[in-house]
Order: C-alpha cells, then sequence, then structure tokens
C-alpha cells in the first residue's frame, strides 16, 4: 500500500501540500506533475463556478441578499458589543480611578 498525496485537489489542503509532500519524500518532478494537474482542475472548477454564477448573476444576487443582510446585522452586532464592552471597560476604569 502506498500513500499518495491526492488530497492536494482540496482548496485548503492545497496550500501545504508541500509539508507532507516533503515528509514522505516525493520525488520533486512527480510533485511538480501532480501539483501541476491539481492546479489545473482547482482553477477549471472555480472558473466553471465563476461562470455558472455570473451567466445567472441576477438569480444569485436575488438569492445572496438575505445572506448579504446577514452579514452585515452580524457585522453591525459584533461591532455594537466591542463597543459597549470598552465603553464599560473604560467606565469600570475611571470609576476606580477616582475612587482612590
Amino acid at each position: 500500500m502506498s500513500i499518495r498525496p491526492t488530497p492536494r485537489l482540496a482548496p485548503v489542503v492545497r496550500s501545504f501540500v508541500a509539508i507532507p509532500a516533503g515528509i514522505l519524500e516525493v520525488p520533486f518532478r512527480r510533485f511538480i506533475v501532480q501539483a501541476a494537474v491539481g492546479v489545473t482542475v482547482f482553477c477549471a472548477l472555480l472558473a466553471g463556478i465563476g461562470w455558472a454564477a455570473g451567466s445567472s448573476y441576477s438569480t444569485v444576487h436575488h438569492d445572496f441578499r438575505y445572506v448579504e443582510l446577514a452579514v452585515v446585522l452580524v457585522i453591525v452586532v459584533f461591532a455594537a458589543v466591542l463597543l459597549i464592552r470598552r465603553r464599560r471597560s473604560s467606565t469600570i476604569t475611571s470609576s476606580a480611578d477616582s475612587s482612590r
């Protein structure tokens, strides 16, 4: 049974392929060929997704309108929580300093 570094086709793992390939001492030529195949497949899939989304942009834009609103809402709530925490900590610090 041989270990083949085939997960390089996955986008997240693709960035870290060189580390296990080096540990497993994959021959350089074989690594380059497999990396080229992986990059080609990844780019083709990414371009295909872009082409499909581009040809139906209005549908995709309409469907993701709620996702956009949810992301903006999460960012606003997160910023508000950070602002409230910062104000509370500065109020506590200033009241502690004035009580001395």
